[in-house]
């Protein structure tokens, strides 16, 4: 699974909520007054439920704009060639 959020941060609050969401194991980009998540996860060890946690603890600071979303990257298909021989592993 998939986890992707973006974080509205000020100055004041920007090290607090870097804190809870490396304590959570999600890595951190940063952009002037806005945190990006993107983190591959075990859908059973960080599911919905951990990420109503951590959305609970940003708003107990006083984080007012944040949106955490988790989704999965399902192959349809996969083409590819090796060593000049095309296979197809997904139809």
């Amino acid at each position: 699974m998939i986890i992707q959020g973006r974080i509205k941060v000020s100055p004041s609050n920007r090290g607090i909520v870097k804190q809870i969401l490396q304590t959570e194991g999600l890595g951190i980009d940063e952009e002037e007054d806005t945190l990006y998540i993107y983190e591959e996860k075990d859908p059973f060890i960080f599911n919905r439920t951990k990420v109503l946690k951590v959305l609970e603890k940003l708003k107990e600071i006083g984080i007012k704009d944040c949106e955490i979303e988790g989704y999965s990257k399902v192959t349809i298909f996969q083409y590819s060639l090796k060593e000049g021989d095309f296979v197809e592993r997904f139809k």
